[in-house]
């Protein structure tokens, strides 16, 4: 759990929206537990990425507003892309979104 104000979180899902950054919102996210593979898998915490995805997509749903994000978890989280796939089209359904692939 965290305790910081503006902060959300639970069983390592961690969100916020920062002040406006102009010309729309910005978010951050955390959604794993470390930054290496343990013996209990990868630092993605699958759960606490689509808890705070579903977040995001209320947000923007009420402001009627698109979602663009860089191609997440995959990299040093150490996800699969095909189930992180899975989720983001699960927990932003309905949102207009835009996955950006980072060289």
């Amino acid at each position: 759990m965290v305790d910081r104000p503006g902060l959300t979180g639970h069983d390592g899902a961690v969100s916020e929206l920062l002040p406006k950054a102009a010309p729309g919102d910005l978010g951050a996210m955390i959604g794993q537990h470390g930054l290496r593979r343990t013996e209990e898998g990868p630092p993605i915490r699958y759960d606490a990425l689509e808890s705070c995805l579903e977040k995001l997509a209320g947000h923007a749903r009420q402001r009627n507003a698109a979602v663009h994000m860089p191609k997440i978890g995959a990299g040093l989280a150490g996800g699969d892309w095909d189930r992180i796939e899975s989720i983001v089209r699960r927990a932003l359904a309905g949102v207009p979104t835009t996955v950006y692939v980072l060289p």
